[in-house]
């Protein structure tokens, strides 16, 4: 199966998706005791080319004035920072990449980033923007504890090849890991749960060896539940009916599943608390819960993110579990156990459809 057309189809989906058009050049999402800045710029060239079917970071076609970067930054910093200890940089795509992110407006970020009080800094990019020049920009602006992170989704060279063709190479990531930590820099690896055409036995043990993975290079794994955006393969993959919504409550699963350090070192984030839907548009598909189960788990994200300690993350984790009252944690534990590893085939039946609905028009497009 041809991954260069998958991709080709990727981006026929993703160009009639809007631009970004609010006025502001920065993003801002805050939870508990983190602040997020996002700087747009122009587009994710992964983005651009097509890859990541799930993936969508907005393009923009406006790009400002460092001044005008700085000023929206120092405004957030001035309303936002209260009860604050990280401060996440990171843009649309790949803040270390200079065709996102010029030099001269990174080392301003930077000055403000070490000048603010926020005492950790987080930098989010990816990995192949992790240059040595880059760690030496950052080690001599920044004296404050410093984590680099960086997407990983999965260590699975199948579902990497076939599901975000964005050529991560674990040998060199590993490389990468060390030269980041070499600079006394933390990692950290966002890594997915509910990747399409696994069955739920599948996606669940991906993503525990995807955190072992982690763990083992020490890193720390930050586990994103999938959310199915507008303008995605993967909004084509649900249409047709290839892939359904991960649940909730394969994420508390996961946990309860975890070795202890494990447990203890993992992060949640993207659990269906942020929807970025384009205005007067399709709206993003958010992980599965229903009302009951959904208040409860609010609750539980916030008390098992302020604490480190594994005793009381597997306390919270067995109060969640008895104190639900719907059938959606038994639902999904029926799931897993009637699960059957059944990828190749499940990709195979999707690739077929894709060339039935796009094969004319992406090679009529490409003889142009």
């Amino acid at each position: 199966m041809d991954t260069i057309f998958v991709k080709q189809v990727n981006k026929f989906i993703r160009d009639k998706r809007p631009y970004i058009t609010n006025s502001n050049l920065c993003d801002i999402f805050q939870s508990g005791d983190l602040l997020e800045i996002g700087f747009k710029s122009k587009q994710c060239k992964n983005d651009f080319t097509g890859s990541c079917i799930m993936c969508d970071y907005g393009r923009s076609y406006k790009v400002g004035t460092i001044q005008a970067y700085l000023e929206e930054m120092n405004l957030i910093l001035k309303t936002h920072s209260k009860g604050i200890r990280y401060l996440l940089l990171c843009s649309n795509g790949s803040i270390l990449d200079k065709y996102q992110i010029s030099t001269e407006l990174l080392i301003e970020i930077l000055k403000k980033a070490q000048h603010c009080n926020i005492p950790n800094i987080i930098i989010e990019t990816h990995y192949q923007d992790v240059t040595i020049d880059r760690l030496n920009l950052i080690k001599s602006i920044i004296n404050k504890p410093v984590i680099i992170e960086m997407g990983l989704e999965t260590v699975n060279p199948k579902y990497q090849k076939t599901l975000f063709m964005k050529g991560i190479n674990l040998e060199q990531y590993t490389k990468t890991i060390n030269r980041i930590q070499s600079y006394g820099f933390d990692v950290e690896l966002n890594l997915m749960l509910g990747l399409p055409f696994l069955s739920r036995k599948e996606q669940l043990e991906d993503t525990i060896q995807s955190i072992n993975w982690a763990i083992c290079h020490k890193c720390t794994p930050v586990v994103f539940p999938i959310n199915i955006k507008p303008h995605t393969l993967l909004r084509y993959a649900y249409d047709k009916g290839f892939y359904q919504p991960v649940s909730i409550w394969l994420l508390i699963l996961l946990l309860d599943s975890l070795e202890p350090n494990a447990l203890s070192c993992t992060l949640i984030a993207w659990y269906g608390n942020r929807d970025e839907s384009y205005p007067d548009d399709i709206q993003t598909i958010l992980p599965e819960s229903c009302d009951n189960c959904r208040n409860l788990f609010v609750s539980f994200v916030q008390k098992f993110l302020n604490t480190k300690d594994y005793h009381k993350r597997k306390l919270l984790l067995k109060k969640l579990i008895n104190n639900s009252t719907c059938t959606c944690y038994q639902k999904i534990k029926r799931e897993i156990k009637q699960s059957k590893n059944n990828f190749d085939e499940n990709y195979s039946h999707f690739y077929l459809q894709l060339q039935k609905d796009f094969g004319k028009i992406i090679s009529e497009g490409t003889n142009k």
